[in-house]
């Protein structure tokens, strides 16, 4: 079993390790275009992260006007910001093996069928950042 946060980005769910996470934070869009505008990075705590747009990085299309929520995570880069459209919640799924081999299936640690009968990728963060 796995403690996963459930995130949303466009239509497509994506679950982020829960140990990985430290917070998540409700960003305006003067906030998220503020981030973009420098550098992606984001003053968190007195403390600048590194911004990344999840549905850039997985090919997933945003509505960028739309409010953002940033999931702060540890990777193995320091602390990162995970920008994605939703929060669904916290949920115990059983991880389950892709079966695939691709060039991105890396980023990927597995796949799970989520309460609500959804498939959803469980994400590995630092494959992911890596690839960037």
């Amino acid at each position: 079993m796995l403690d996963g946060l459930v995130t949303r980005v466009g239509n497509e769910r994506f679950i982020i390790p829960i140990a990985r996470v430290q917070e998540t934070i409700i960003l305006t869009p003067e906030q998220t275009e503020a981030a973009i505008r420098d550098g992606n990075r984001l003053d968190y705590r007195g403390v600048t992260v590194p911004t990344y747009e999840l549905g850039e990085l997985l090919e997933v299309p945003i509505d960028p006007t739309m409010r953002r929520i940033g999931v702060i995570a540890e990777t193995q880069i320091g602390l990162a910001c995970l920008l994605v459209d939703d929060v669904i919640g916290r949920q115990q799924v059983t991880q389950r093996p892709l079966g695939i081999d691709s060039p991105n299936s890396d980023r990927f640690a597995g796949g799970a069928v989520l309460a609500d009968g959804r498939v959803s990728l469980i994400l590995e963060l630092d494959q992911l950042l890596s690839a960037t």
